[in-house]
């Protein structure tokens, strides 16, 4: 089985990716692992800044119409005892954003891009030569293909860089604690969207719906007491000392959430994100502190310029320009680091410590 190009991972970047190469009409195959879909949506945001990046790539439709809704704004309680009012028109005149509902963004992209999808169970062996030769493990048995080129779309798994032994950098250990809380909603914060840091750590509550908040709380691993971030009836002693997050927990009559997913929110960087048959986009190259809110923006950047560059390589039939790409992923995440430990360095709560060693 050849194909010009493999993409490993069903995710936004992989299935961006997908919907791109077929624009400029490049044979490809989306590998992707069954898995099951997660109870908890976290509403996450993408920021006005990603709406011309949107329309570029012609998902401005999607994206709108799967969105939970626009979301024009935020407030916070960082580094002051104020609730600060940030307002989109401030940084775009888009003057707002969506409120992404990722599990329906990516049914509705699944199903564009079914025609160029590919089940396994896992990636075996992916070895560089004249061409890309992978060996994927099905559930009928081994798959080998091979392809001009590989791209890794797998997210956090980093699969197919840990098959080529590329290193990553692991720069903070954060983890997260999300759960569905019943709705709540204040007048003094119409966004909808409210963000505070607290001892050892900091949480943001979003509404997904008039029923519905998420709220989700991070902290350090391997400093803070983690089954305290577990057990929900543990929270209102976490929360106790904000002055908005506690608000937004349900009374005591309205019982305990069902259930609290835990999960890594560190910041990672692959030490390489390309090579001379192989490409790392979305969180695979780079994945960011969710305080950032450009998680999924990054997703959609880094595979609509892997998709450029391997449209390049196949019409001028040249390599495809890795070392450009490898300078600018650097410099999107050098400018991201930069502006993270600013924020960080304002919250008094932590004093010094950027992962909270004292907690």
């Amino acid at each position: 089985m050849s194909e010009q190009v493999i993409i490993a991972g069903k995710g936004i970047a992989g299935l961006v990716l997908s919907s791109q190469l077929d624009k400029h009409g490049i044979d490809h195959v989306l590998l992707f692992r069954k898995e099951g879909q997660s109870p908890i949506s976290l509403g996450e945001t993408i920021p006005p800044s990603a709406m011309p990046l949107l329309h570029n790539t012609g998902l401005f439709e999607l994206f709108e119409q799967t969105a939970y809704s626009k979301t024009s704004g935020y407030h916070s309680i960082w580094g002051s005892d104020l609730v600060i009012d940030h307002h989109f028109y401030q940084e775009s005149p888009t003057a707002h954003g969506f409120k992404i509902n990722k599990a329906a963004l990516i049914e509705q992209l699944t199903e564009l891009q079914q025609h160029r999808l590919q089940e396994v169970k896992s990636l075996k062996e992916v070895s560089l030569g004249a061409s890309v030769q992978v060996n994927a493990v099905t559930h009928q048995g081994e798959l080998e293909m091979s392809g001009r080129m590989m791209v890794d779309a797998t997210g956090k798994k980093r699969a197919v860089l840990k098959l080529l032994n590329v290193p990553v950098k692991v720069r903070d250990q954060q983890i997260a604690f999300s759960t569905h809380l019943p709705g709540k909603y204040f007048e003094q914060l119409p966004y909808g969207v409210f963000m505070e840091s607290f001892v050892c750590g900091w949480g943001i509550v979003s509404a997904l719906d008039e029923e519905t908040n998420v709220m989700t709380l991070y902290t350090a691993a391997g400093q803070a007491d983690h089954t305290l971030y577990r057990d929900f009836e543990s929270w209102p002693q976490l929360l106790k000392n904000t002055k908005g997050l506690k608000y937004y927990l349900p009374d005591a009559q309205a019982g305990n959430p069902s259930k609290i997913i835990g999960y890594d929110a560190s910041t990672v960087l692959a030490e390489r994100v390309a090579g001379q048959q192989w490409l790392a986009i979305g969180d695979a190259a780079m994945s960011f502190d969710p305080l950032s809110s450009h998680g999924i923006t990054n997703a959609i950047w880094t595979a609509n310029r892997a998709a450029s560059l391997i449209k390049d390589a196949v019409q001028k039939n040249t390599a495809p320009d890795y070392n450009d790409y490898q300078r600018q992923i650097h410099e999107l995440f050098t400018g991201y680091a930069k502006v993270r430990t600013q924020l960080y360095q304002q919250k008094h709560e932590w004093e010094q410590s950027l992962l909270m060693r004292d907690c």
